[in-house]
């Protein structure tokens, strides 16, 4: 099956007439297009397809003349074409060579240099069939789209942002989950770090509280064997009873009030479990981090898992409005479509099924 466009248009010209006698396979084929801007020839191998589009390229463009382009078995051939912008255009095939005529209208005079109008009439045509058919499936549906006027652009290139921000998405998710199964989670460790600055500060104050109950002991030890000294020197000098006695009194008072600060004093302080918290706190501050890294990386696993569900959602939103541009579109023939390989007659690829050649008896 073959899809030949209409199309052989700058600025405006269309074919609006064939006729083919003796070309290569053909022996007569008269085509006049219904005013469709596509035409479908279809048919089996070798039925003349080919042949009815070289038939084309000769009439236009002149270029790739076989070595024997009349039909076997006879000695004439004309091409024959009219354009919808007036332009008329046969090609004759003879023993002696090929002549190309061109006319404004039927009955007008033929013009000079005839190739280069065409030429330059087609240099930059919009649709060329024969290049068509060496086109890959995919690039057949964006010529298709361009001649029927449809354009996906801007749902692609959002498709395509879409889905490259979405493989980021993913591959941070995959990334955050292998982090969190290789952690560590330490059931045992509190919800928030130990402070080792107010334990360090525990123990300075014990460390001080301890030193100043050691000072308040050594004045009680001190007032104590001033008034042995003092007792011994009344014993050994009676003489001097009313200077001992006077210094005794001065001692017992000063044994008094040590002991009296030493009763109000704070009992000593355990330090050994407050050492024992500080060396054990950085290990289970370690848990508490690790903890706490679990949770921040688990925040940020269901925020990305959010953001691709998101942006898949675009991604169907956008194949759905591109369906939507689709059904709308007017297609030049009916039963064409677009397939993921290359465009579609009926529901299948063009290479496949089974097709007519659509020729139109214009009679004798």
């Amino acid at each position: 099956m073959t899809a030949v466009a209409n199309d052989t248009r700058e600025q405006g010209a269309t074919l609006v007439a064939l006729e083919v006698e003796n070309v290569k396979r053909l022996k007569v084929v008269r085509i006049r297009p219904d005013g469709s801007p596509m035409v479908v020839v279809g048919g089996d191998n070798e039925q003349g397809k080919s042949s009815l589009l070289d038939s084309i390229e000769m009439l236009l463009k002149g270029g790739r003349m076989p070595d024997v382009p009349v039909h076997r078995g006879q000695t004439d051939g004309r091409i024959y074409g009219e354009l919808s912008n007036g332009l008329v255009i046969e090609r004759n095939f003879s023993p002696a060579g090929t002549t190309l005529t061109l006319r404004r209208g039927k009955r007008g005079k033929p013009i000079s240099r005839p190739q280069s109008v065409l030429d330059e009439l087609l240099d930059e045509m919009a649709f060329d069939p024969l290049e068509f058919l060496g086109k890959k499936g995919t690039e057949q549906t964006e010529i298709m789209k361009r001649a029927i006027g449809l354009d996906f652009s801007d749902l692609e290139q959002e498709r395509d942002e879409a889905f490259e921000e979405r493989k980021i998405v993913n591959a941070k998710i995959k990334s955050l989950k292998g982090a969190i199964e290789e952690s560590v989670r330490y059931d045992d460790a509190p919800a928030e770090e130990v402070s080792i600055a107010e334990l360090a500060e525990q123990l300075k104050d014990a460390h001080e509280a301890n030193a100043a109950r050691g000072r308040l002991v050594q004045a009680v030890n001190n007032a104590t064997r001033v008034r042995e000294a003092t007792e011994l020197r009344v014993q050994q000098l009676r003489a001097e009873l009313a200077a001992a006695e006077t210094a005794l009194a001065a001692s017992r008072d000063v044994l008094t009030e040590a002991e009296q600060d030493l009763a109000s004093a704070a009992e000593p302080v355990d330090i050994e479990p407050l050492q024992q918290q500080l060396q054990n706190a950085e290990v289970i501050n370690r848990k508490v981090r690790a903890n706490q890294q679990i949770d921040a990386q688990e925040f940020d696993l269901v925020d990305l898992e959010d953001k691709t569900r998101e942006l898949t959602e675009r991604l169907e939103d956008i194949e759905a409005e591109k369906a939507k541009r689709l059904a709308a579109a007017r297609f030049p023939v009916e039963g064409l479509g677009f397939g993921p390989d290359g465009p579609t007659l009926d529901g299948l690829p063009f290479d496949q099924g089974r097709f007519e050649l659509i020729v139109e008896d214009m009679g004798p």
